[in-house]
């Protein structure tokens, strides 16, 4: 079972198929749109993990703010849990996954941040539960100490999103693409589509990459 962020991997490492400088969708092909700021980002220094958790967070925070079931809208991580709990043999973990999703209420909330924030650390049983078995840390996300800075930059993300799409109907949350997958693409799934356009969340400082951009043109050829 290969998904699109594992199949670009892949496209990576061949040398027949290697994305040729600028990739094979220049980022320069792309208009540039600043989504306007309440507030600035606050400086700091993130791990590789607490990086993929905020995207994450931000996603699945603007989700649930739009209007999308809270259960429905951190349904993978849910789902992470599950596995976990029980490849693991340890019903602690769907328990805690299941109160932290419990008591995630508004963005006002620094509490509510916090438990999205280490629910979100539960998709990778779903995403990667292979990886996961070996690597998983219950005590870790159970102790973590979530500093006012990561929360203030959460929360700043969620609603510089909301704000741009105030006018925007979002139609569709983490659409799959049944019927259109092949032997070299088997799961995948965009974050979400409006009427006139399919996107990606990226929470990073520095422009779009050329996988970045081959991801979502991917996305776009699989809703084709």
């Amino acid at each position: 079972m290969t998904s699109v962020t594992r199949r670009i991997q892949e496209i990576q490492k061949d040398e027949n198929l290697k994305q040729p400088r600028g990739g094979y969708i220049n980022i320069k092909q792309f208009k540039e749109i600043e989504l306007q700021k309440i507030n600035e980002l606050k400086e700091k220094e993130y791990k590789r993990y607490e990086s993929i958790s905020i995207g994450l967070c931000v996603d699945y925070l603007f989700r649930y703010m739009t209007g999308c079931k809270k259960t429905e809208s951190f349904r993978i991580s849910i789902e992470g849990a599950s596995v976990l709990s029980d490849r693991l043999k340890n019903e602690e973990i769907y328990n805690y996954a299941e109160e932290l999703l419990e008591n995630i209420s508004n963005l006002n909330n620094n509490y509510s941040i916090i438990n999205a924030f280490k629910l979100v650390q539960f998709d990778v049983g779903f995403r990667n539960p292979n990886w996961a078995i070996e690597n998983f840390n219950f005590e870790q996300i159970k102790t973590q100490v979530i500093d006012e800075i990561l929360i203030y930059n959460i929360r700043e993300l969620v609603e510089r999103m909301l704000l741009y799409f105030k006018d925007d109907k979002i139609l569709s949350y983490g659409c799959t693409f049944p019927g259109a997958y092949t032997k070299y693409i088997s799961s995948g799934d965009c974050d979400f589509i409006t009427s006139t356009t399919i996107w990606d969340i990226k929470v990073k400082k520095s422009k779009p990459s050329k996988d970045d951009t081959l991801q979502v043109f991917i996305y776009y050829l699989l809703g084709y």
